[in-house]
């Protein structure tokens, strides 16, 4: 299973066909370079490179192109794997523009308390 909760919300994983143990690590390598860092951690439970549209967009296309890679690669029609993460990724940009909001905001509070503070 590979988390894409961040991109695409429920369901947040995505599965790959199974392999042997060699050529599943090589997979599992090339999805997670092209998946990039994204964890959840500092404020509000994003880091801020999660929350920077300028590198959380093109990790998404990264990442979904790794993994329609891997799975026509494997022999699979990747045309409505394809359509179905378009339309879970533009379902969750509500969410996603939510989240940079708030981030936002917390940024600009930590920043005002720590110019008072000088």
């Amino acid at each position: 299973a590979i988390p894409a909760g961040v991109w695409i919300g429920s369901p947040s994983v995505l599965h790959t066909p199974c392999y042997g143990w060699e050529q599943g690590v090589r997979i599992w390598v090339f999805i997670r370079e092209a998946r990039g860092r994204v964890h959840r951690s500092g404020h509000r439970g994003f880091s801020k490179d999660m929350l920077d549209f300028s590198t959380f967009i093109p990790a998404w296309h990264r990442f979904r192109d790794a993994y329609l890679k891997v799975l026509g690669d494997a022999g699979r029609d990747t045309r409505l794997v394809k359509a179905k993460l378009d339309m879970l990724w533009q379902k969750r940009q509500p969410q996603i523009e939510r989240l940079v909001e708030a981030w936002n905001r917390a940024r600009m509070t930590e920043d005002e308390k720590n110019q008072r503070g000088r």
